[in-house]
């Protein structure tokens, strides 16, 4: 009821590996969350989300792409935190690829195709994660692919998972 059954769930798969003892801690957890949810996959989310809210972007495609490397294999071996860990590196590469981008300059240069051409990678990528992480966090998953749902103009919501204290 605090957290959320996707955080919950999240944190159970990521954290305690399946074939061997776990340990809980309320601590532990929302380092966790605050670390994983909230500040990798949440504000990646989140700063897609604003930058393309401003930009008027229309999401166009609606593939998904590809499992990401390993995702399948550790899916074979029920090695849920490595194929959560997969998700996870694709939403870390595309936070560093905004730091490298920048794309509040493309914006304030008045760059639209090149912002635009940012955006659709962000997307694709953000639809990717948001697909194959449907068997672990079904409720983010359905947030992540109607936050970008093609044809629609991107729009401002909630964050995904706000930081907790």
């Amino acid at each position: 009821e605090q957290f959320g059954i996707d955080p919950v769930r999240y944190y159970l798969l990521r954290a305690i590996y399946p074939t061997e003892d776990g340990d809980y801690s309320e601590s532990r957890f929302q380092e966790v969350y605050n670390a994983d949810l909230a500040n990798n996959l949440g504000n990646l989310a989140r700063r897609v989300e604003t930058i393309g809210a401003k930009a008027g972007h229309v999401t166009k495609d609606e593939s998904v792409g590809d499992a990401p490397d390993g995702y399948h294999k550790a899916m074979d071996n029920y090695r849920f935190n490595d194929a959560l860990a997969t998700l996870w590196g694709i939403a870390s590469h595309l936070n560093q690829r905004i730091e490298e981008v920048k794309p509040w300059v493309l914006a304030k240069q008045d760059k639209t195709s090149e912002l635009e051409i940012f955006l659709d990678e962000m997307i694709l990528g953000l639809r990717q994660i948001g697909y194959w992480l449907e068997p672990f966090l079904p409720d983010t998953s359905e947030k992540l692919t109607t936050l970008f749902t093609p044809g629609q103009v991107i729009e401002r919501g909630d964050p995904l998972f706000p930081r907790l204290g």
